[in-house]
């Protein structure tokens, strides 16, 4: 029987949680906290800018930031929705600013004078969308000066829609900084949301905390550990000749004993191959017993050399 004096080295513990190293969900830490300092600045902003636009007290609060995919981010927002799209400019792809209804009707009985309360679970009028339109488009010009430290960025709205699970304006994989936030007018508060495309948003993240000595010293600590990591995993290399085209049916047909023609020439060196990428070439040879290749060119560009690396991580992370 257990004795009355054990500790369970389990309690308190939280749960592990499934990670898919193929889809990456994870902030760097200098980035997450420089685009946490970003949108904090961006919350202050806006509670600045609805109240004066609504006369009203309002507050917004920063909740945190992260990356989704656009799936994970898209199918948890319920529906109708406010969600507006636009293209953050100079960059590509779509970008989105999405706000609660209730948020959006309190918004819009403010600035006709009402007092608020509580408000309707419906798709907007073409007069209310109208109204809710300049609070989006008030918002949007907050947050280009509220990103000015990471990114040059200039929202130009697209469209608002009312249905999130049917905009169609990304690959269901693509990764977005997902930033949230919950808008207070007098009484009454909701969600909202910011999502840019993380290609852009974490590339100027990352160099914008460049100058930091101790940034820089934790990614020369992370190369110099990936690197050596890298190093020593073994890879598949196979030798290959020139690739020959055959027909389905002749390939269908072929039997014990046939003969298929490489044509491979015979002063063309053979590739040493790993993971789709020619690392080296050389000769077929002969070492005792044994087939072997004889290398004659073993350069191989940092290039290839990185592409070998990704694909060997990328391998081990799906195993």
């Amino acid at each position: 029987m257990p004795s009355n004096d054990s500790v369970d080295l389990t309690a308190g513990r939280a749960e592990p949680q499934p990670y898919d190293f193929r889809r990456p969900t994870k902030l760097a830490r200098e980035q997450g906290r420089l685009l946490e300092m970003v949108y904090e600045t961006v919350a202050r902003q806006w509670a600045t800018v609805l109240g004066s636009e609504l006369g009203a007290a309002c507050q917004v609060a920063f909740a945190g930031v992260e990356q989704r995919s656009y799936d994970d981010y898209v199918s948890e927002l319920p529906s109708p929705n406010l969600l507006a799209v636009f293209q953050p400019e100079p960059h590509g792809g779509a970008a989105f600013l999405q706000i609660a209804p209730q948020i959006g009707f309190e918004a819009i009985e403010r600035m006709l004078g009402g007092l608020g309360g509580q408000q309707p679970e419906r798709i907007p009028t073409e007069i209310e969308t109208q109204l809710v339109l300049r609070v989006v488009e008030r918002l949007l010009g907050e947050l280009r000066y509220g990103l000015a430290a990471v990114t040059e960025l200039s929202p130009v709205l697209r469209s608002l829609e009312f249905n999130p699970q049917f905009v169609q304006v990304a690959a269901a994989t693509d990764l977005y900084i997902v930033a949230t936030f919950t808008i207070s007018i007098g009484d009454f508060s909701g969600p909202a949301s910011v999502a840019l495309p993380a290609t852009t948003l974490v590339m100027r993240a990352g160099d914008a905390g460049a100058d930091d000595p101790a940034v820089r010293e934790a990614r020369a600590t992370s190369r110099a550990t990936m690197t050596q990591l890298v190093e020593d995993v073994p890879v598949e290399v196979s030798v290959r000749f020139v690739p020959r085209a055959m027909s389905t049916s002749r390939l269908m047909d072929l039997r014990v004993g046939d003969l298929v023609k490489l044509g491979h020439p015979v002063d063309r060196p053979l590739d040493l191959v790993s993971a789709g990428v020619i690392c080296a070439r050389g000769v077929a040879g002969a070492q005792g017993a044994r087939a072997a290749c004889l290398i004659t060119d073993s350069a191989i560009s940092a290039t290839a050399a990185a592409s070998v690396a990704n694909s060997v991580l990328s391998r081990r992370a799906s195993e």
